[in-house]
């Protein structure tokens, strides 16, 4: 059957109509044509769209994967390309990293400082200690570098802090430590531009080269080369080591010294507080720094003892809480350094607060079984390890106890008194179990301390009361806290 004319024609529009109308007045026969006809307009007007279709979309896709394969970086140029370090997901393994930072630059400042001169006296209108400049990256030696100028600013050493990276390309670490750095009003660069330091003393790069892009490493380059020229000593911190262990002390070595305020029980709470929430010092990092300074005191004391009796039996009694978190820090130091604990933890392993829990863990993945006492037939156990000992670590209660002790700690508490009347030397952790940090009174039952170890300042009770008593000789710790936070006190004192 011929297609009608006007089916052929630009607008076939008109000749429709027409059919339609012609088709009302017709037969069945010939609306049954016309109906066919327009269904086949239909299907040539749909088939010729589709086949324009496909026959334009391979050009077009050709054309799009020709334009992607023109931006796409080639693998071997992405490879070249630093990409910013990424936080550990695992709990721990988070927790490892921040002991290890706080670690290496607390052990760096000390020693730097000692180097400069730092704390010793004047000598011939000897000038004090020379400044520090640090270069630090993007990743894990650069947030070490950055918490070295808390520290060697706690030292009285000026430190400014250049970045090596921008701000935008810091791993979570360095990223946290210059949020501590800017609300500590530490000295920071943001700007990587090389230039000529003749005024500092030393410079210290902290910089994973492989994070470096090649403009920041042009840079270090430059800065090391400037270095060279000016005659300033330059040293490059060893690359990291999430499993660092601090070196065994020496009673020469420079300590960083504590505030010389006395604080009563809330105004501790309240700057340790201060420091994590409104300084970003992580709380792990300050139990860190706590556990590092008893364990100095315990080693000297676990060396005195061994030249005395011949060998020394450690023993440590540990609560759920930061105190007993403390404790677990000063055992693994102590193993590392060549004296292994008995430890027991007062309590279960699940109700431990979270810094105390992961450092139990480090404990016993270093090889120290901790063991828990949870019930009165394990107090034997503890009586017989205590009563062999020649040296306790009391870490079972810390500065916020108030009210009556109760529970196992009273039975603690009488077990290390009953060991030290046998000839045990005790140090307590921050203070003895059981004294009340703001009156020096004993809360029902207190250890009898020989040595107490308390942390970032002195506590008021220690000097009232029975507090002289209880606690023995005191050695006032620094845990790393911002100078800042003295300063603000001392301002708002005044």
């Amino acid at each position: 059957m011929a297609l009608p004319a006007c089916l052929l024609a630009a607008a076939p529009g008109p000749c429709l109509a027409e059919s339609f109308e012609d088709a009302g007045r017709g037969g069945p026969m010939q609306n049954a044509v016309m109906l066919a006809v327009v269904i086949f307009f239909i299907l040539v007007v749909g088939v010729y769209a589709l086949i324009i279709f496909v026959k334009r979309r391979p050009s077009t896709a050709y054309k799009e994967e020709e334009e992607a394969a023109g931006l796409a970086i080639p693998p071997e140029v992405l490879a070249k390309i630093p990409q910013t370090p990424a936080a550990p997901a695992d709990a721990l393994e988070r927790h490892r990293r921040i002991v290890a930072m706080e670690n290496c630059a607390r052990d760096h400042a000390c020693r730097i400082a000692q180097e400069l001169g730092a704390g010793a006296p004047p000598e011939d209108g000897r000038a004090g200690p020379g400044a520090v400049w640090l270069l630090a990256g993007p990743g894990p030696l650069g947030a070490i570098c950055m918490a070295l100028a808390r520290h060697l600013e706690s030292l009285g050493v000026e430190a400014t802090v250049q970045l090596l990276a921008f701000t935008d390309k810091l791993g979570p670490e360095a990223q946290a430590q210059r949020k501590t750095l800017l609300a500590s009003k530490l000295k920071l660069i943001e700007s990587p531009t090389p230039r000529h330091l003749k005024s500092v003393a030393r410079i210290v790069a902290g910089a994973d080269a492989e994070l470096l892009t090649e403009a920041r490493r042009a840079d270090l380059k430059k800065i090391v080369a400037y270095a060279a020229e000016d005659g300033i000593a330059l040293e490059q911190l060893d690359e990291f080591s999430a499993h660092y262990a601090s070196p065994p002390p020496s009673a020469d070595d420079l300590v960083i010294p504590a505030s010389h305020e006395t604080l009563s029980r809330e105004d501790t709470r309240l700057i340790d507080s201060l420091a994590q929430q409104a300084y970003g010092v992580p709380g792990g990092a300050l139990m860190e720094n706590a556990g590092y300074w008893a364990a100095r005191e315990a080693y000297f004391q676990a060396q005195a003892l061994e030249k005395e009796k011949g060998a020394a039996a450690v023993v440590a009694l540990c609560g759920r809480g930061n105190n007993g978190g403390d404790g677990f820090v000063v055992a693994r130091h102590l193993l590392s350094w060549g004296y292994s604990s008995e430890v027991f933890l007062l309590g279960l392993k699940e109700k431990m607060t979270d810094d105390a829990g992961l450092n139990l863990r480090l404990l016993e993945e270093a090889g120290i079984k901790v063991t828990p006492v949870f019930d009165d037939s394990q107090w034997p156990l503890v009586e017989k390890a205590l009563n062999a000992a020649s040296l306790i670590i009391d870490a079972a209660l810390g500065t916020g106890m108030h009210g009556q002790v109760r529970g196992q700690a009273v039975d603690a508490i009488r077990l290390m008194n009953a060991a030290r009347a046998h000839g045990a030397f005790v140090l307590a952790i921050d203070c003895p179990s059981g004294i009340d940090c703001n009156t020096g009174a004993p809360l029902g039952a207190c250890v009898q301390a020989d040595l107490t170890v308390t942390f970032a300042a002195n506590k008021q009770g220690f000097a009232l009361g029975k507090g002289p008593e209880l606690c023995g000789q005191i050695v006032i710790a620094d845990i790393g806290l911002p100078r800042e936070i003295y300063r603000r006190r001392t301002a708002a004192a005044g």
